[in-house]
């Protein structure tokens, strides 16, 4: 597969209603097969991933489906254990706390929290999705600074909507919707304005771009760098 007919794959496979983590790894992990050249049109490929990334952690911050949300932007998709205890490295489980998943090893919470602290030593093999795909973009030198700003205030923005909506004592769908349907009108377009809102535009915009480069080498996208 080349990289136009992957792009154009992902066009087709990328409705909203199929973002989700597992998606969006499967699609990483095919551009890295298939990109064996890191050069512009990779790049920009890779953005539109990130794209895709930001737009459904958006949408998951919008619906107040917060874990899911959290997983993209901060919860590392694989984290290993390492005790004095065993052997080998242990995988920890993703969604429970450490505590949790040692508590077999006996003895009371307050035990437990000290053997977890005195024994355990973390290492995350796998950062999660969207710093991830940010770093990569920022370590390769070819994305503008201006589009890697606007990622970062992307991020930083579903963050802040976890934030309003929680402290909004808001903590799934049916309490957002009630929440709007019992506001005024003023406090409704408040908390609608606070939410994340995205779209697609730099999506397309960005396989306009990559269609462009690809017949005309010598093409300035306003996404890359000026190298």
């Amino acid at each position: 597969m080349k990289l136009l007919d992957y792009n154009d794959l992902l066009e087709k496979e990328s409705s909203i209603i199929c973002l989700n983590e597992a998606f969006l790894v499967k699609k990483l992990r095919e551009l890295e097969a298939i990109g064996a050249s890191r050069d512009k049109l990779y790049w920009l490929t890779l953005a539109r991933v990130t794209e895709l990334a930001i737009l459904c952690a958006g949408n998951y911050a919008d619906n107040c489906e917060f874990r899911a949300a959290g997983d993209l932007l901060v919860n590392p998709r694989l984290t290993i254990v390492h005790t004095r205890r065993y052997k080998e490295g242990i995988i920890k489980r993703r969604h429970l706390k450490l505590t949790e998943q040692f508590g077999n090893l006996g003895g009371t919470r307050e035990e437990i929290v000290e053997l977890v602290k005195r024994e355990a030593v973390i290492e995350i093999e796998e950062d999660p999705l969207l710093p991830d795909l940010y770093k990569q973009m920022q370590d390769s030198g070819f994305l503008a600074q201006n589009y890697l700003n606007s990622v970062n205030s992307r991020m930083k923005q579903i963050a802040d909507v976890i934030t309003f909506l929680l402290s909004y004592n808001v903590f799934s769908g049916v309490d957002l919707y009630n929440k709007l349907k019992s506001a005024n009108q003023s406090e409704r377009e408040f908390i609608e304005s606070k939410l994340c809102k995205f779209n697609k535009k730099i999506f397309i915009e960005l396989g306009n771009d990559i269609r462009r480069l690809a017949i005309n080498s010598s093409f300035v996208s306003n996404f890359l760098e000026r190298i």
